[in-house]
């Protein structure tokens, strides 16, 4: 029992020898004691958001839309031009015995009172020696167009010009004795307007050649017709 204490105080003081040791060893850093002022509050930065700027874009600039090119208008003038009649043939028929009832027929007219048409468009017709089948008489297109008719016409002017075509010159008058022979393609008309300058004229040289004209309408070819002096009326 004597022992035990002894064994105590011993590893007592062991104890105290290794914490001792330990102290020395590892001392503690004591914190350095100044007495310095302490430094100023360092200011707080507080740093700014910049605003944004809102840049507006550059006004768009529209270009003029080019004008859609319009064709030329042609300007037109008013001319006067000969229109030629026309004519189709007609065969008189059985019952056929005047210009009235040829008139009166639905193929020609279906009016009896157009009888003068059919005169002045045959003027080397006589209503009196109509034969049936035999016969033949010219029944104008247009009935307001026997002789040629004058009518006013829109002519385009070329080149944006206004010509105006000079009158033509009066033919000189034919002395008597005057002769021509018909050629391809020659009508009484258009023989009148190279003898008269104008083709209703053509019923002078018909009356003049009734014995070489049987058929004013269809003059022969190679045939020599008397060219009369021109009526003092035409010019």
């Amino acid at each position: 029992m004597t022992e035990t204490p002894a064994r105590i105080v011993g590893i007592a003081c062991v104890l105290l020898g290794v914490w001792i040791v330990t102290y020395w060893v590892y001392q503690p850093v004591r914190a350095k004691v100044t007495l310095d002022p302490l430094p100023e509050k360092a200011p707080i930065v507080v740093a700014r958001v910049p605003e944004p700027v809102f840049v507006q874009p550059p006004p768009q600039i529209l270009l003029p839309t080019p004008p859609v090119p319009q064709p030329p208008v042609q300007k037109t003038r008013k001319v006067q031009k000969m229109v030629e009649p026309q004519f189709r043939e007609y065969v008189v028929q059985k019952g056929d015995t005047s210009f009235e009832r040829i008139a009166a027929r639905k193929e020609v007219f279906g009016d009896s009172t157009k009888a003068a048409i059919i005169s002045r468009a045959n003027p080397l017709v006589s209503p009196d020696r109509l034969k049936a089948g035999e016969t033949k008489v010219r029944i104008p297109v247009d009935p307001d167009n026997i002789q040629g008719k004058l009518v006013w016409v829109d002519e385009p002017i070329p080149d944006e010009t206004v010509v105006v075509a000079p009158p033509p010159p009066k033919p000189a008058p034919q002395p008597e004795g005057k002769t021509y022979t018909i050629q391809s393609g020659d009508t009484l008309w258009s023989i009148a307007e190279k003898f008269y300058g104008k083709g209703v004229l053509w019923r002078t040289i018909a009356d003049a050649n009734k014995d070489t004209l049987p058929d004013p309408d269809r003059p022969k070819l190679g045939a020599v017709l008397r060219i009369p002096p021109a009526p003092s009326s035409s010019h």
